[in-house]
């Protein structure tokens, strides 16, 4: 498994994420979450109650289904939004569904 705090403070964003999808025994997935507000206002505290929070509302909405595997694919972006949408165009492009 593997996490990253992308420029928060170390331990406030990837880490607690993590224990949300352990505690609920979730395998091969990714959970993204973004912020738009907050940053040193917030605090460590705060930013670790935002993270996990937004990790257990994702989780809450996803739905489990059954992997299949597909040939590699390789996407290259210069920010998250980026990536996240040409994943979304790759997705739809190959009719996959998740």
């Amino acid at each position: 498994m593997r996490y990253n705090d992308d420029g928060e403070p170390g331990g406030t964003a990837g880490m607690p994420m993590m224990e949300v999808i352990k505690a609920r025994g979730v395998v091969n997935c990714c959970v993204v979450v973004t912020r738009y507000f907050g940053g040193v206002l917030l605090g460590a505290g705060c930013l670790v109650r935002a993270y996990t929070k937004g990790c257990a509302i994702a989780l809450d909405a996803a739905q489990v289904v059954r992997a299949s595997t597909i040939d590699g694919v390789h996407l290259e972006a210069e920010s998250h939004a980026r990536l996240a949408r040409a994943v979304y165009q790759k997705l739809k492009d190959e009719k996959i569904v998740l």
